[in-house]
């Protein structure tokens, strides 16, 4: 992940159990920076990434949500619309 993310300040890596680990970032910025690329996959497995408050427990943290994009392909023109997309979406999960 740091050849990937390439944070200026560092990032420190802490197994905090089965498939769940800490990414300690040197700075701020180098956060904000990968949360807002949103999700990505490692070794042909999704990311799922969260940020945590001070004084949270790392463990503790459920990690049952994260942002997908879709895209489809070969919809006829009358069905290219925000509300065919929102049923779209709605069939697949949340909308936001």
């Amino acid at each position: 992940m740091k050849k990937r993310w390439r944070p200026g300040r560092g990032l420190d890596v802490i197994h905090v159990e089965q498939n769940k680990f800490l990414f300690q970032f040197g700075h701020k910025a180098d956060a904000d920076k990968v949360i807002a690329e949103g999700p990505g996959t490692y070794d042909n497995a999704n990311l799922v990434i969260q940020k945590i408050s001070p004084g949270e427990v790392a463990k503790d943290v459920l990690l049952n949500n994260m942002e997908i994009w879709i895209q489809v392909h070969g919809l006829p023109c009358g069905y290219v619309s925000e509300k065919i997309g929102a049923g779209c979406g709605a069939f697949l999960g949340e909308l936001r």
